[in-house]
């Protein structure tokens, strides 16, 4: 990857404190040793309807998705159900409420949740108060991973409907993990939903609603759908031509040369790409996610138009098997080689990629493995990170590097050193 990774790391004070000090033993039935700040203790059982001798300190979070929730005040009335849950469980809340308003759970970048985070670090909590888990978060693994990490610094989730939810016991964690999944669920529902709708419009001739841009040798036909760009089309026949002519010895940057494509904004690394698309023989496609084909989605959408065919079909096919014979003459047998994740369990990332201009981030969708370029600006807890675009056309997925899940992963590898 090109970026230093110095950028990603976190700040002294993001860090779990390690000093014999600051920390504490605490140990549950079966499980091994822990260390948790020593000012977090881990909090009593709390059920609805009974309170605490000792009142705990606790911060309501709350979340509402859509710009509509907030408008009908949805995020209030879930704000003042929460705070009189707390006041009857006898839990001292520390400031204001927190809260999210028209903010997406598969976002953990979220404001509200940066400034959970805060007072979870200073030892100021702990417990979060939510009117239920899925107000945390939607994607499961992120939402259950975010709320072990509390759990580490001795904060637990309290709800009205299920009292105190302590990952660390049995009936916590099936709680965490029936909630997380079932919004999980949901969620992935509701997408797949609005992807089948924007799947639906494109088969009727809405380019736009599942591509954001003009494929090279298009341009826009004056309505919702593309139509051939005569020129590019000419420029991209010829980079066929030569391309099913050229040697193995770096075909794609000799193509480059050739063709003269960089001034079109068109990259050694995506030749590949634009070669296997299959809009360029009348039949653009989108791929199914992961997600999808899980749910049995499997098919890709076609739409046939021939009036976008620029190559005929058994050119096409020889171009698939040429790159697949590139792709051959330059892999070898992984079992007797080692990959970059071998070689950060070896050395470290940071000493990987301090060694080496060549170590990259690739797209982990199902089939894609499209080089990610930086494309923005993110924080993660904070921490100013990159956005990430997936250069292959056919999936241009983005996503933030870290993640939180990421982020405390590492932030806990280092304290373990």
């Amino acid at each position: 990857m090109q970026s230093n990774l110095n950028s990603f790391a976190p700040a002294e004070s993001d860090k779990i404190p390690t000093r014999p000090e600051d920390v504490v033993t605490s140990r549950n039935s079966n499980r091994s040793s822990r260390q948790v700040p020593v000012n977090k203790q881990s909090p009593d059982k709390t059920k609805e309807g009974s309170t605490k001798s000792q009142p705990e300190a606790g911060v309501v979070y709350a979340r509402v998705s859509s710009s509509r929730q907030l408008e009908n005040g949805n995020l209030e009335d879930q704000v003042n159900r929460t705070v009189q849950f707390a006041m009857r469980q006898n839990i001292e809340l520390i400031g204001s409420p927190i809260k999210d308003g028209a903010q997406t759970g598969t976002d953990f970048n979220r404001p509200g949740i940066r400034d959970v985070n805060k007072l979870v670090r200073e030892g100021k909590i702990t417990c979060l108060v939510v009117d239920d888990i899925d107000r945390i978060g939607r994607e499961a693994l992120e939402t259950l991973n975010y709320i072990y990490m509390l759990r580490e610094y001795g904060v637990t989730i309290t709800t009205p409907q299920n009292g105190e939810v302590d990952v660390w016991e049995t009936s916590g964690r099936t709680i965490a993990c029936m909630k997380t999944l079932f919004a999980d669920v949901e969620n992935s529902a509701r997408v797949r939903r609005i992807k089948q709708g924007l799947d639906e419009s494109f088969i009727n001739g809405n380019w736009w609603a599942r591509f954001k841009k003009v494929p090279f040798g298009y341009k826009k036909d004056g309505g919702a759908w593309i139509e051939i760009d005569e020129e590019q089309a000419a420029i991209y026949r010829r980079t066929v031509d030569s391309f099913l002519n050229v040697s193995l010895n770096r075909p794609y940057s000799r193509i480059i040369e050739i063709t003269n494509l960089g001034k079109h904004g068109i990259s050694e690394s995506q030749l590949p790409v634009l070669f296997r698309r299959p809009v360029y023989i009348g039949k653009p496609t989108i791929n199914k996610t992961a997600d999808e084909v899980v749910h049995g989605d499997k098919e890709p959408t076609v739409v046939i138009d021939p009036d976008l065919a620029i190559i005929d079909e058994a050119t096409f096919e020889k171009v698939q098997e040429k790159i697949d014979e590139i792709h051959d003459k330059f892999s070898t047998n992984e079992s007797e080689t080692n990959d970059v994740g071998d070689f950060i369990d070896r050395f470290g990332i940071h000493s990987v990629v301090g060694a080496s201009e060549h170590v990259e981030l690739r797209c982990a969708e199902d089939g894609c493995n499209g080089k990610l370029i930086k494309y923005g600006r993110r924080e993660t807890d904070g921490i100013g990170t990159h956005n990430y675009k997936c250069q292959n056309e056919s999936c241009r997925k983005q996503r933030k590097w870290p993640n939180l899940k990421e982020l405390f992963e590492m932030q806990r590898h280092n304290s373990d050193d």
